[in-house]
């Protein structure tokens, strides 16, 4: 599970952490459900070992608003 953890964080560095909120928003829309799903599973881990607990807030705080907004709460 670490070479994993290791691979994603090393995506996340590169890919996510780069991106500003418009782009990290824009792409969480066009992301196919199941690997929202996926990506919140891996925030879990991350917020747990203390990591990126920044970018998880991003990511979780505006999936919450568009759900909620959308009324799938």
């Amino acid at each position: 599970m670490s070479q994993v953890i290791a691979v994603v964080q090393h995506v996340f560095n590169i890919d996510i952490l780069m991106c500003f909120n418009s782009e990290l928003e824009e792409s969480l829309l066009v992301l196919p459900f199941p690997y929202v799903i996926q990506l919140l599973e891996l925030m879990r881990y991350f917020v747990a070992y203390g990591y990126e607990i920044e970018l998880a807030q991003r990511c979780l705080g505006f999936l919450l608003r568009y759900l909620s907004q959308h009324g799938h709460f």
